[in-house]
């Protein structure tokens, strides 16, 4: 069984940005709602400091959730724009 790792944020916190726990796995980082749900999530890297406090954490996952969404993204248009050129 894969065991991961819960960082609980303070409940003051909690209600002023949305996220209530970050889960950490061997492969991946989560930021999670009240009821444990993937809002959004990273790929985990070796060299990541998962020892930060809650809100530094929140943030490099949350930057680098938007920095993968936004390389797929990319992706998809040099697809289509390769595709675009050979119709």
């Amino acid at each position: 069984m894969a065991e991961v790792t819960l960082i609980v944020a303070p409940l003051a916190i909690s209600d002023v940005v949305g996220v209530a726990a970050i889960k950490i796995s061997a492969r991946y980082l989560y930021a999670c709602d009240k009821e444990l749900r993937t809002l959004f999530s990273c790929k985990r890297r070796a060299a990541d400091d998962v020892t930060q406090e809650f809100i530094p954490l929140l943030e490099m996952i949350a930057k680098r959730a938007a920095d993968e969404v936004q390389a797929s993204i990319n992706a998809v248009d040099t697809v289509s724009q390769a595709i675009e050129k050979k119709v």
